[in-house]
């Protein structure tokens, strides 16, 4: 996954490589404003993962040339993407679910308001 921003315009791009379960190679790519809910996407099939690589390096390079640049993705903490140890995730599992989302609203409230602002506005 490739997160970036485009800070004077408050862009963001997102680009997804995924392979479906027949085989073939998935290039998501996410966009909209950072600040309103307009959002888009787009999405391309390839039949190698080498033409998809292909693809995404070339939508990256365009998008620096435009002037993005790369960021942490705000809401990775909300589908565990932060890294952990193996007793963190071991911990984490033998939680009740009251736990893990008293957990996530903790993890939530302390993030800057930057990321609580783009949570309110729903990513997707």
């Amino acid at each position: 996954m490739i997160y970036m921003e485009h800070l004077a315009k408050k862009r963001y791009f997102m680009l997804v490589l995924e392979q479906d379960m027949l085989g073939s190679w998935l290039l998501k790519s996410l966009y909209g404003s950072v600040l309103t809910r307009s959002h888009g996407s787009k999405l391309e099939v390839f039949e190698s993962e080498k033409d998809a690589r292909d693809m995404m390096f070339e939508h990256e390079n365009t998008k620096r040339q435009r002037g993005y640049v790369y960021a942490q993705y705000p809401l990775e903490f909300i589908f565990d993407l932060i890294p952990q140890t193996l007793q963190e995730v071991v911990a984490n599992e033998n939680k009740p679910v009251i736990e893990k989302m008293l957990d996530l609203n903790v993890r939530l409230t302390n993030e800057d308001s930057l990321m609580n602002d783009q949570l309110q506005l729903g990513f997707s």
